[in-house]
């Protein structure tokens, strides 16, 4: 059985914070661009901005529908690279370089996906890598990220996650158009409409 989650972030009266969804996943991934269009819009008419990576696969489908839409000038890019930040540029899209001392070009990937998960209010994760089966290393790191600092990721799998104290887990489909998992932090308030 499906449901559908509204997780409210109160905020301050001035200054409010923006909801901003990230999108992460397997590198090796992919999403059809209507399928990219239909949950982009579904956000984006509730008033979302959106955070993606600098990474083929996932980031790079999503960077693909946002950069033909009328949304893009609601996107940022977070790069692990310069030469990305440039890349990106020529998308039309706002992209900003997230890390400038890594030591390696893996450190960078490291902290641009911890940097930009940090500054989402919700984060939509397809973290299976279609060749393996399993999670690649960014998404768990993304998952993980997103855990410790309270944001709820909605997880596209058809494998249910364990729930613990800290997290629920809660079988959903996102605006009728892919389905997986809520993982909602305990410390949220979580209503079903």
């Amino acid at each position: 059985m499906s449901t559908s989650l509204d997780v409210h972030i109160k905020s301050k009266q001035e200054g409010s914070l923006r909801a901003v969804v990230g999108f992460a996943g397997s590198r090796h991934g992919s999403v059809e661009q209507n399928t990219c269009h239909q949950i982009l819009s579904s956000f984006s008419s509730r008033g979302f901005g959106f955070l993606v990576g600098c990474a083929p696969g996932i980031d790079e489908c999503f960077r693909t529908a946002l950069a033909t839409s009328e949304m893009r000038d609601r996107c940022t890019v977070h790069c692990a690279f310069p030469s990305r930040v440039r890349a990106v540029d020529q998308s039309g899209l706002y992209a900003v370089c997230m890390v400038s001392d890594a030591p390696s070009a893996a450190a960078a990937l490291h902290r641009r996906t911890v940097s930009m998960v940090s500054r989402c209010t919700h984060l939509v994760l397809y973290p299976v890598n279609p060749k393996t089966g399993a999670w690649g290393k960014g998404s768990r790191l993304a998952f993980n990220t997103a855990l410790k600092n309270n944001i709820p990721v909605f997880v596209h799998t058809a494998t249910q996650l364990p729930a613990t104290k800290q997290y629920l887990v809660v079988p959903a489909s996102l605006f009728n158009v892919i389905s997986g998992y809520w993982i909602v932090p305990a410390s949220k308030e979580v209503i079903s409409v």
